[in-house]
């Protein structure tokens, strides 16, 4: 992905300011949780010792892991100045807590820990970025063609995370509801657009689109969607990238159909 999806755009943050020294502790403490993140994504890498109706698990949970915690990658490759990177963290870190509710793991935190870990771990990110009150204002441009996209899916990703229980514990379990979660809340997420969050759709897209593959070829295995459920997840992944694509593309030559309007009024003027 280009440097240019992930600058922010002119009026947001401005950085050069910033001590230099709260910036290289910003990358190395996010580059740490990067690495840690990749460490518990491996689910993929492993999918040899699965077991037969496994393998469906063991592909996906990379997706989880990823799109819950790969937040803390922008924050490192921007050093603390996208926004909006903060806030797909925050949304991750939410998901989480929810997935450990609605499917608790056999030796998992309760809330309480999981909170604790949670500030242990992402707190110094925000009390060392300069500017702290900025994470307040994300300034959303909700879009509405995505956000209706997202909530349509999200209903039946929700539905399906909230029976997994039934029939899944443990671990894999959590990863399973999980992963529907965490895809439901990052498509939500990704509507609202946050400025400088230009990475949310395309990526939440390709994820949806993974997950559906590995239903396609896995599906019969436990907590898989099947080939119809593959098929919907890959078909509403790649429109949801496409029109997240679009609709930033737009904003960012002429602010999308209120922008052209403006610029053909002001065409019109120049001509008289």
């Amino acid at each position: 992905m280009s440097e240019a999806v992930l600058a922010p755009p002119t009026g947001a943050v401005a950085s050069g300011d910033w001590p230099r020294w709260r910036v290289v502790l910003i990358r190395v403490w996010a580059g740490a949780l990067s690495a840690l993140a990749l460490i518990l994504a491996q689910g993929i890498v492993r999918i040899g010792s699965a077991g037969a109706d496994e393998r469906f698990m063991y592909a996906s949970s990379t997706v989880w892991k990823l799109l819950s915690l790969g937040g803390v990658a922008f924050v490192l490759w921007t050093g603390g100045r996208n926004v909006a990177a903060y806030w797909a963290i925050a949304v991750g870190q939410v998901t989480w807590i929810v997935a450990g509710i609605v499917s608790p793991q056999n030796d998992g935190n309760g809330v309480w820990l999981t909170l604790v870990n949670l500030v242990l771990f992402y707190g110094p990110l925000i009390v060392l970025r300069p500017r702290r009150r900025e994470l307040l204002r994300p300034h959303f441009h909700v879009n509405l063609k995505l956000l209706g996209i997202a909530l349509i899916a999200s209903v039946p990703l929700i539905a399906y995370a909230a029976r997994l229980p039934r029939y899944l514990d443990g671990e894999l379990g959590f990863d399973m509801a999980g992963l529907y979660l965490i895809l439901a809340a990052m498509a939500l997420f990704a509507a609202l657009q946050p400025r400088a969050g230009r990475f949310a759709g395309p990526i939440v897209g390709a994820a949806a689109v993974v997950t559906g593959v590995a239903a396609m070829v896995y599906p019969h295995d436990l907590a898989s969607v099947g080939r119809v459920g593959g098929a919907l997840l890959i078909s509403g992944g790649l429109a949801f990238a496409a029109l997240a694509w679009k609709e930033q593309r737009l904003r960012r030559h002429g602010g999308g159909a209120a922008g052209r309007g403006v610029a053909a009024a002001a065409r019109v003027r120049n001509r008289r």
